[in-house]
């Protein structure tokens, strides 16, 4: 081989080492510029899945404090129901559809209150019997002592009149 060939060679070599340097540069700086984008887009990712997650939260808990709301308020009707039979009303009925286990609580205080309902008007109609016997019975102890005090009279007069006799008898005797 000769000398001008190696030297050739070795120019080829120092052109090939630079032009992989150039390609590594620039291999190197495109990777720099994809690590900046994936960087960029995961942060924007990251943004996005914070927005998300939060309106996620801000969804839940309007579900959750209506459901709450809507509980609460299915409780205070059965309390308000509870206090007006506790006064006295009978009148206004246990009304909830919700088909859960509230809703068995309001069927079974629909029952009580109909079947105490029930029952009052049966004690009710059992004191007017009452009232309408004990009056049948006075107005008979008031016609009995009424016919006892016209026997008293009668037996009085009838008394009055032996007594009469009897002595209208012995002033015979004795004429």
């Amino acid at each position: 081989m000769n000398m001008k060939a190696l030297g050739e060679a070795e120019l080829h070599v120092i052109a090939f080492r630079d032009h992989c340097g150039e390609v590594f540069k620039k291999a190197e700086a495109s990777e720099a510029q994809e690590l900046g984008d994936l960087n960029s887009r995961n942060n924007t990712t990251a943004t996005l899945m914070s927005v998300v997650a939060a309106i996620a939260v801000a969804c839940a808990l309007f579900v959750g404090i209506r459901l709450a709301n809507g509980i609460v308020e299915r409780i205070n009707n059965f309390k308000e129901g509870a206090i007006r039979i506790a006064g006295g009303d009978l009148s206004v009925p246990f009304d909830d559809n919700g088909g859960d286990e509230l809703s068995a609580a309001s069927d079974a205080f629909e029952k009580m209150r109909t079947n105490v309902k029930a029952t009052i008007s049966e004690i009710r109609t059992a004191a007017d019997q009452v009232a309408t016997g004990a009056k049948n019975i006075s107005d008979a102890s008031i016609s009995l002592s009424q016919g006892a005090t016209e026997q008293a009279a009668s037996i009085e007069e009838l008394s009055t009149s032996i007594s009469e006799i009897s002595a209208q008898t012995t002033s015979n005797a004795e004429a």
